[in-house]
């Protein structure tokens, strides 16, 4: 990353109750975004991914606790800010897209009545003037006839068609920051490459910020500059796109590469990562994928890796690639 970062995070730990006690499902993570920079977030399931957006957009409801050294953005001390001050900062200066726009638009409101919801609690505009600004963020992400969009209930929409919708009332205030949680999941192939190409052509229109939520390594590289590996809670792996998927250092990341098929004259086993993540809460003495890792050995099981830079490219690893 160069220049000042718009969103800065240090040691950031998200917790839950358990019936052993509070336990963390994001241990530890340091990241640091630039204006107008794409950063790709990459893991399985259970990884801490989404946990960690919802951190950041102080979405993670009592009782879970959310700890940072820094949570910063723009200036703004997301750590001590007022609810109504981050309730206004929400949506109009940093917002998310979610999973699953089936369950993240209300059926019972037509699409048009969202949008222009979201548009009102941060702007005062007369209504033929807010529905013009809905009308052209429709159009912008690229869905045809907007007034009857406008008119139809999520239902009444396909899934991509839904999406695009949900980016739309994301953008509809302008924000300089856009979370996007896996916003490809519930799509076909094709859409998820409209998508992308949707997400690539408004980071040049806009001037847009992107964090980018997904485990498909392909979208990832198609549209970030930066990557960022977690596992179990934790930050892996860094670095530009390009590097990492040259040379991957860590184990971990070296094997969800070759557990992409490809297409290639030569046929290929596909890689199999054995075993499974840590349940959260599970003590780790050393490298939380020791269990999984074929490399591993004592100094993996008991020893917590120490974080290694070359350059731009950091990696936690005993083991880690030269």
């Amino acid at each position: 990353m160069t220049g000042t970062a718009l969103l800065e995070v240090a040691d950031l730990r998200v917790a839950f109750p358990s019936a052993a006690g509070m336990v963390e499902a994001v241990r530890g993570i340091d990241l640091a975004i630039a204006p107008g920079e794409a950063v790709g977030l990459l893991g399985e399931s259970g990884s801490g991914k989404s946990v960690s957006s919802l951190a950041l957009m102080r979405l993670v409801a009592a009782p879970g606790r959310v700890r940072a050294s820094k949570l910063a953005f723009d200036g703004h001390d997301l750590l001590t800010l007022g609810d109504g001050a981050m309730q206004a900062l929400r949506g109009r200066a940093m917002a998310m897209v979610f999973q699953d726009p089936q369950t993240a638009l209300n059926p019972a409101f037509r699409v048009g009545s969202q949008l222009l919801h979201v548009l009102r609690a941060h702007e005062r505009l007369a209504p033929a003037v807010a529905r013009n600004r809905v009308h052209e963020i429709l159009e912008l992400v690229g869905l045809p006839d907007p007034p009857r969009v406008m008119r139809a209930y999520p239902h009444e929409l396909s899934g991509g068609m839904r999406q695009r919708a949900l980016i739309g009332m994301a953008l509809i205030a302008r924000p300089r920051l856009l979370i996007a949680d896996e916003p490809t999941t519930a799509l076909d192939v094709t859409v998820q490459a409209q998508i992308v190409d949707l997400f690539r052509r408004l980071r040049r229109e806009l001037d847009l910020t992107l964090l980018f939520i997904t485990h498909n390594l392909d979208l990832m590289a198609e549209l970030c500059d930066r990557a960022l590996v977690m596992y179990a809670g934790l930050i892996v792996e860094a670095g530009p796109v390009e590097a990492l998927f040259a040379a991957p250092r860590h184990p971990y990341t070296r094997m969800l590469l070759e557990c992409v098929p490809r297409l290639e004259p030569e046929r290929r086993a596909l890689t199999v990562i054995r075993g499974m993540p840590p349940r959260p809460g599970a003590a780790l003495p050393g490298c939380p994928f020791a269990p999984r890792c074929p490399g591993a050995d004592d100094r993996c099981r008991t020893s917590r890796p120490l974080e290694q830079r070359r350059g731009e490219h950091r990696v936690a690893c005993w083991q880690a690639a030269p």
